[in-house]
């Protein structure tokens, strides 16, 4: 029985409307969907409607509810749009717009991509830097002849030690921020005692041979230094020391004794055994490896070259592709040399080389106004220092003396006049980067103090321009001051016009006294020192002290002044190792010939002190020895401590990344050639 026709009218009538909008209006793109007009129903509402609950009666016929089906899909799907258009619907825009809006599409498309291209170009532009890359050469003059870039004996020349510096590696290294740091070492114990020293190696380190670095290599390296017939200069820092391999990458040092600074000895560079081990002791120092030497650092050998004479003119590096470390990024570096500073610099005013391994004083300020040309003035561990020979003269055992002198010496005039400023004025035998510096040391010039220290022991003269040395009677003359005497009785012919008339007249003797309180300064003939000597000539004439001054060449130096301690007062420079020892300038152990304590200071307090410090390996025990010892030394004043010097190096500006902040020895300006560059490329920061 089929439903009446009021069950009809309520079945039907619902999806009849609903089907009848659907039918009257397609459905469109997202863009478009305004175009569908719908009865204001909820979604919610819609879904309720279309779909009944399960178990209700069903209102709607099976033959419609595909029908029903589709436009509740159709309903949900405009309820909830995409959040995009997906690319069919992107594909039927062109059908949607007019050309007005084509256009107006595809103009808005090309602003939008111009924009982008100028913004992202901008980014670019500003966001791109020159970073370092590999390239570039670089030519350096040096003062002397290669010889021994072998590292048993570098050290001894300044030129040596240079190069050698770039070819080798040694254990440890020294860096101007980080001090003393491991280099071929990978890790290092020492043991509680202080006597036992476990380095283990870097796998990675290799000899520009193409050897590895192994354990075997640095004991053969120890043994030669400490072997007699290498004569190395090194062998006292390894005196008593036993090294043995662990294994492939291990090596323990046994020392007899605790000693603090044995870490910095082990800066040396290594041997690689391989290419030395068949070579005889008695013949190292002919080996053609001195000069063409394999080591394992930045750098290795490429070529030299030599003159008809058999002096070395060039020598090349070139950079080591395999080294362990940061690598550098100049391909090569020149070293050519010459026989002194005159002919150094006329080489470099000739542009035959681009930089200056050592610039003199006196010429630091000419080249400072050369285009193209950057000088470095880094600090140098060496101390500039006046010593009293105490066995020399009498007066000099005075402390009251030398407490005067020190009183009346005006250590920055020297500094800024004789060094053009170029350092640091000092007061104690340790340095202001070193280990136990003591700061609290400070010599005050005062004229007066000292005037007062003098008077009650070396009174004026009558003229009031020298005092009298009341330890020498007018009478008692040595052979020098007799010499100068007789030389200063010669009576000298001046021609005075007085109202143009000529008169000869002759002069008084003009020689001194020989009882005055007068010594000799025995120092370099440089112009740093001569001219720091004419200064304290002219200071200490305040306090009634007469200076004479001598200088001798740096070649006979050591033999004819410091080997014999043949001096009154000393001016010289004493350069400072990497560790802060001090012992072998203060120890009375070293007063003997060819040591180098050069007040030939004995004190048996003082001794003690550099000797327990050496022997204690907390650092903070160390320090406080030293400041114990730089305060005995200041009270007793066996020496001037002047100021601390700086080491002028100059370098072509197109060498850029150069930092040389200090350095202990002159060849440690390379010690972060690494970060050195000429060559660069664009990257994005």
């Amino acid at each position: 029985m089929g439903p009446s026709s009021a069950e009809k009218e309520i079945s039907t009538a619902p999806n009849a409307e609903w089907k009848s909008a659907f039918s009257r209006q397609p459905l469109l793109s997202p863009f478009c969907s305004s175009a569908l007009r719908l009865p204001t129903l909820s979604s919610h509402d819609l879904v309720s409607v279309l779909s009944p609950q399960i178990g209700d009666e069903p209102l709607v016929p099976a033959s419609e509810k595909n029908s029903l089906d589709l436009a509740t899909r159709q309903v949900q799907a405009i309820a909830k749009p995409r959040r995009f258009p997906s690319w069919k619907q992107w594909k039927q825009l062109s059908r949607v717009l007019n050309r007005f809006e084509r256009k107006l599409s595809f103009f808005a498309l090309g602003c939008l991509i111009l924009g982008l291209g100028i913004v992202g170009g901008w980014y670019v532009f500003t966001h791109r830097i020159d970073i370092p890359t590999i390239g570039g050469e670089y030519t350096e003059g040096l003062i002397g002849q290669p010889q021994y870039l072998n590292p048993l004996y570098a050290t001894a020349k300044d030129v040596d030690a240079d190069i050698a510096s770039l070819l080798f590696s040694g254990l440890m290294k020294w860096d101007p921020e980080e001090g003393l740091i491991n280099d071929l070492a990978s890790d290092t114990v020492i043991s509680e005692d202080g006597k036992t020293y476990t380095i283990t190696l870097r796998e990675d380190a290799t000899f520009h041979n193409g050897d590895p670095v192994e354990a075997r290599d640095v004991i053969f390296t120890i043994n030669a230094i400490q072997d007699a017939s290498y004569h190395s200069p090194l062998a006292v820092s390894f005196a008593g020391v036993t090294v043995a391999q662990t294994d492939e990458h291990t090596i323990t040092f046994t020392l007899n004794e605790p000693f603090a600074p044995f870490l910095s000895a082990l800066t040396v560079g290594i041997l690689p055994a391989n290419v030395w081990g068949s070579i005889p002791a008695a013949h190292t120092q002919l080996a053609s490896y001195n000069l063409e030497a394999i080591g394992s650092g930045p750098y290795r050998f490429l070529e030299f070259s030599k003159d008809k004479t058999g002096s070395v003119r060039s020598y090349t590096l070139e950079r080591y592709d395999a080294y362990y470390g940061k690598q550098v990024f100049i391909e090569k570096i020149t070293f050519k040399f010459y026989s002194d500073t005159t002919s150094a610099l006329q080489a470099f005013e000739n542009h035959q080389v681009e930089g200056l391994g050592y610039i003199p004083f006196r010429q630091q300020e000419e080249l400072e106004k050369r285009r193209g040309l950057i000088l470095y003035y880094p600090t140098i561990r060496r101390e500039i220092v006046l010593f009293f020979n105490q066995e020399s003269q009498a007066a000099l055992k005075s402390i009251d003396l030398r407490l005067a002198l020190a009183q009346a010496t005006d250590k920055q005039i020297i500094l800024d006049d004789a060094a053009r400023g170029k350092g640091k004025v000092i007061h104690t035998p340790i340095l202001p980067d070193m280990l136990g510096f003591n700061e609290n040391i400070a010599d005050t010039f005062d004229v007066m103090a000292a005037n007062t220290l003098l008077d009650d022991t070396f009174d004026w003269a009558e003229n009031q321009t020298y005092r009298l040395d009341p330890n020498i009677t007018s009478e008692e003359e040595t052979e020098e001051e007799k010499e100068e005497t007789d030389t200063d009785k010669e009576t000298v012919e001046k021609e005075i016009v007085i109202e143009e008339t000529a008169v000869v007249v002759e002069e008084e003797p003009t020689g001194l006294p020989a009882n005055i309180l007068r010594f000799t300064l025995t120092t370099i003939d440089s112009g740093e020192y001569i001219r720091a000597a004419e200064l304290l000539s002219e200071q200490w004439k305040a306090i009634g002290v007469t200076l004479d001054i001598k200088t001798v060449s740096a070649e006979d130096f050591y033999s004819q002044v410091l080997e014999p301690k043949n001096y009154q007062i000393l001016l010289t420079g004493v350069l400072l190792g990497v560790d802060s020892d001090p012992y072998p300038f203060w120890h009375s152990s070293q007063i003997h010939s060819g040591g180098l304590n050069l007040a030939g200071y004995a004190n048996t307090d003082v001794d003690t002190l550099l000797e327990e410090a050496r022997a204690a390996i907390d650092d903070g025990v160390r320090g406080e020895k030293y400041r114990a010892f730089q305060d005995q030394i200041h009270k007793d004043m066996p020496a001037i401590f002047l100021y601390q010097s700086s080491y002028g190096y100059a370098l072509p500006d197109k060498i850029q990344g150069v930092s040389i902040p200090s350095v202990i020895f002159p060849s440690d300006r390379f010690a972060r050639i690494e970060n050195w560059y000429i060559k660069t490329k664009k990257a994005l920061h």
